[in-house]
């Protein structure tokens, strides 16, 4: 459970490839109105786990000079995110790139922006921090870092939603589970990180905003 994400989605009916994720369908909106002010106008944004490929679509639409670079680790779910940007017509979207986030530093050159959605609470607290070393040592100065879920307030759950779901991941794969957001911010502040700001998000969802030094 060290690198695995747990998959919430599911196949479509259309044998293109695409999955679904419910979740990704019902929070789309709102991550695009909390995170796009916060955007460069231009630039190359990676997104690190990208799933079904839901997410990127909706982004590089809604950022038509920013170009998206998707990455996950699964085949069958880099075959859906491109997929998804077939279907989607969209232009900014570059091949997705088989990446581990957690095992390897980002290979490429220092990106403008990273976005990473929905996985810190299905990964091990070692995993989510090797994964914090990583996203923030793959940015240029001033690169934007937007992460985006749900997380506990110190000790506590935003609701008794979260604390039934984070039982359900822990049941499953017991090293996995919600993560305090006051931590993800200590790990980050170490790697010199500077906090922009933290959203509090549909569904007690949060998303907390950096910017590389």
């Amino acid at each position: 459970m060290a690198t695995e994400k747990i998959s919430f989605a599911t196949s479509g009916d259309d044998g293109d490839g695409r999955l679904f994720a419910p979740a990704a369908a019902r929070n789309a909106d709102a991550i695009l109105a909390a995170l796009v002010p916060h955007l460069p106008t231009s630039g190359i944004a990676l997104e690190v786990a990208s799933g079904t490929g839901e997410h990127v679509i909706r982004l590089a639409k809604a950022t038509p000079r920013l170009v998206w670079q998707p990455t996950d680790i699964d085949p069958e779910r880099l075959t859906s995110i491109a997929a998804w940007t077939a279907h989607s017509g969209a232009t900014n979207i570059q091949a997705p790139l088989a990446y581990n986030a957690v095992e390897e530093a980002w290979p490429g050159a220092p990106m403008n922006v990273l976005f990473l959605s929905n996985l810190i609470h299905l990964i091990s607290e070692g995993a989510a921090k090797q994964l914090l070393t990583h996203v923030a040592g793959a940015l240029v100065p001033g690169g934007v870092l937007a992460i985006y879920g749900p997380f506990k307030r110190g000790a506590d759950y935003a609701s008794e939603g979260d604390a039934r779901f984070d039982a359900a991941i822990r049941a499953e794969h017991p090293d996995a589970g919600y993560k305090d957001i006051g931590w993800v911010e200590t790990e980050l502040s170490g790697h010199l990180m500077i906090k922009h700001d933290t959203l509090a998000m549909p569904a007690n969802n949060l998303m907390t905003l950096w910017r590389a030094p």
